[in-house]
């Protein structure tokens, strides 16, 4: 399954958004997203529902593993750490975090890959992608 992960990732790369739908942040940013990737992603009554628990799982817990991260990185800001090896375990404990961060949203690829099909699995992340960018921009302007 691994192997067929990363010539995914890298056709993502690859592929250019089709037809680009405009966001509609009016109803704030969640909603924003819900509507947008199921226009974008069309997807059938089989898939949203295992899609939607899946996603909101995965979001979770790294939502929680970044709020431990940020944690760890600030007690390395503590000028009375007592050892250099608090500071080694520390750093260590960091980089476990982001491994498994980053093992999270692989894991939920290979679900997507296996509940909508490779080439749908790439849409997703294109779209995603689309998504974070006009968020960006809506930031910007409300800032």
């Amino acid at each position: 399954m691994m192997k067929k992960l990363f010539p995914l990732l890298l056709a993502a790369a690859c592929f250019t958004a089709s037809a680009q739908i405009e966001v509609d942040f009016s109803q704030g940013e969640d909603v924003a997203w819900v509507t947008y990737c199921n226009e974008t992603m069309d997807f059938s009554d089989e898939e949203s529902q295992p899609f939607w628990k899946q996603q909101k799982a995965m979001k979770l817990q790294v939502s929680d593993l970044k709020k431990k991260k940020r944690v760890k990185e600030a007690s390395l800001l503590n000028p009375f750490i007592a050892s250099g090896q608090v500071v080694v375990t520390t750093i260590e404990d960091i980089a476990d975090l982001k491994v498994e961060m980053v093992s999270l949203e692989r894991d939920f690829m290979l679900f997507l890959v296996e509940l909508l099909g490779s080439k749908r699995a790439i849409e997703f992340n294109l779209a995603e992608r689309e998504y974070k960018r006009q968020l960006k921009l809506h930031r910007r302007k409300a800032s």
